[in-house]
């Protein structure tokens, strides 16, 4: 029998390969995707030709874009399409979310908040419904330190941004869920393992920018605070094997390196020898490693940067100040259960290299494209996102 698998977020970070993974691994399988405005053009039409990268002819036959948007009632989909989804979805991935660390908070919580209480009305209509998938991030353990556990936290922790806030919000609307639940935690994905591109460069990777112009001379970190990432093919495995394998009850999993996570003076010291590679100024020794500082240091950094008003500078603590203060609370993600969802961690030295690469050549560009000319201080910068969370 044909499955027809619901997502949201057809049009996000992940959105493109997950559908690509999801329909290669099932003939039998339908995927009716929620596509928002796109950038230009026809949202099906800019979906499709996503998906097409990565998905044969065949394959394509089974997409059926849908026309919506979480933010409104019933997903913001045409009531008569809606009606032949209700009686057709058999699993329902809510994907979407609004993952700039930097975005208004309203609309941070219409998106992820509201947006997952749509889904999961829209979930309660479906008749043949065997599970509701719902995409969530490790950031949701916050400033909490040491192993993280696959459970939920009866107690929200301090947030070091809003949409770690918005997303531990979510995940509990989704545990007051009747019927199989999966919530799927996804530590930061970097991009793809192979080729390094990553359709939206987020926090990670504008980090590893400023990094690279030597225009962030402190990182605030812990001496042996891990940087946990995984890559977009992990992600999306794990994701399609869920959406494969409903659980009993509700189930938290970390899909996350875990343990294998790399020390952030690791990283580190691979990035630098990379930015060697590439530059003269890093080679001669004009730019120097950053330290890694504590909270006081970075504090002390930030308030002066403040107070110089200097437009560069403040642009670059924009774009990381919600980002690097997290590694100042180490922590490890128990994946027991989510290692049953994917292959064995990934290579982070080659996952980093790779990523630094597509990043440098493309100019740190959306999609991959090549940027036609550097960009500057007053150029607008590209929305951080939290890729995949």
């Amino acid at each position: 029998m044909a499955r027809h698998i619901l997502i949201t977020g057809g049009t996000g970070a992940l959105g493109p390969p997950l559908i690509a993974r999801v329909l290669a691994h099932d003939a039998d399988t339908h995927v009716h995707a929620l596509a928002r405005e796109a950038p230009a053009g026809d949202p099906a039409t800019h979906l499709r030709a996503a998906v097409a990268e990565s998905a044969g002819r065949d394959a394509l036959a089974r997409l059926h874009p849908v026309a919506g948007n979480v933010r409104s009632p019933g997903l913001g989909i045409d009531s008569s399409v809606a009606a032949d989804l209700v009686r057709r979805a058999t699993v329902l991935l809510h994907a979407a979310a609004d993952t700039r660390f930097r975005a208004p908070p309203d609309d941070q919580r219409a998106t992820n908040v509201a947006g997952t209480a749509h889904a999961l009305d829209f979930a309660a209509r479906c008749p043949r419904l065997t599970q509701f998938v719902f995409v969530s991030t490790t950031c949701v353990a916050g400033t909490r330190t040491g192993v993280i556990p696959e459970s939920l936290h009866d107690r929200p922790p301090a947030f070091t941004n809003f949409y770690e806030q918005t997303k531990w919000d979510a995940e509990r609307l989704v545990a007051a869920r009747t019927g199989p639940t999966r919530i799927v935690r996804l530590s930061t994905v970097a991009g793809d393992a192979r080729t390094g591109q990553c359709r939206r460069p987020g926090a990670l990777h504008h980090s590893m920018r400023w990094l690279f112009r030597g225009l962030i001379p402190m990182v605030p970190a812990a001496p042996d605070a891990p940087l946990d990432i995984i890559s977009t093919q992990t992600a999306v495995d794990a994701l399609a094997r869920a959406a494969d394998t409903p659980p009993h009850g509700l189930d938290v999993c970390h899909v996350a390196a875990g343990a294998r996570a790399p020390r952030v003076a690791d990283v580190l010291d691979l990035l630098i020898a990379e930015f060697a590679a590439r530059s003269p100024a890093w080679r001669r020794g004009q730019l120097a490693r950053p330290d890694l500082v504590d909270a006081v240091t970075f504090d002390l950094f930030r308030d002066g940067v403040r107070r110089t008003r200097d437009p560069l500078l403040s642009r670059v603590l924009d774009s990381v100040e919600a980002f690097l203060p997290g590694l100042l609370f180490p922590k490890t993600y128990d994946t027991t259960r989510g290692r049953q969802l994917h292959a064995p961690a990934d290579d982070w030295q080659s996952l980093v290299r790779n990523v630094f690469a597509h990043c440098a050549d493309t100019n740190w560009a959306r999609d991959g494209s090549h940027a036609s000319a550097p960009q500057t201080a007053n150029q607008p910068e590209v929305d951080d996102v939290a890729v995949g969370t």
